[in-house]
């Protein structure tokens, strides 16, 4: 859980056309603090998964957590970096997200060896199978002798499952 609403915005500014959040200046905080970090941009470190993160009485939260809170009052599921980039915190590229719909916003992994995801080549039946996720059940959709069969599968697919626009680049 998160601080409040009322509570992360008495002590943090939100631009939303940057993203960016500030520090404010507390009236009853200690002259050394107000002095070095009121002003100052807030949540500057970055988590290994390239998010943006800071602490809030002690406790590390995730920017886009805290942004998302402070705008629309509730505690996030999940938050989605609509253009796939975690350091862009701009309102407009922020969504609240189950975990499937997020998954459905993925960018390809660097160990795809087809270049499409859910699409691989299945030596035994020399063909091209296309498999996508549904409800965190990976659904098989068939197999193809051309590669650009599958591709249009996956993409058809994709479409019927309202997979986001961005997903796989």
């Amino acid at each position: 859980m998160l601080p409040s609403q009322k509570e992360l915005n008495e002590l943090l500014h939100y631009n939303p056309l940057t993203g960016i959040l500030t520090w404010k200046h507390r009236p009853n905080g200690s002259k050394t603090w107000n002095t070095r970090y009121a002003g100052q941009e807030a949540f500057t470190a970055t988590n290994k998964y390239g998010y943006k993160v800071g602490a809030v009485h002690y406790t590390v939260y995730q920017a886009s957590r805290v942004i998302w809170k402070m705008v629309h009052g509730t505690d996030p599921i999940q938050v989605d970096h609509e253009d796939g980039d975690p350091l862009n915190n701009r309102l407009v590229n922020l969504r609240n997200v189950t975990h499937s719909q997020n998954q459905q916003n993925t960018k390809l992994r660097s160990t795809n060896t087809s270049g499409v995801i859910g699409v691989c080549w299945d030596k035994s039946k020399q063909r091209w199978l296309v498999r996508i996720g549904v409800n965190g059940k990976s659904k098989q959709i068939g197999r193809f002798e051309s590669f650009e069969e599958a591709v249009d599968a996956r993409s058809q697919a994709e479409k019927d499952e309202q997979y986001h626009a961005n997903h796989g680049r």
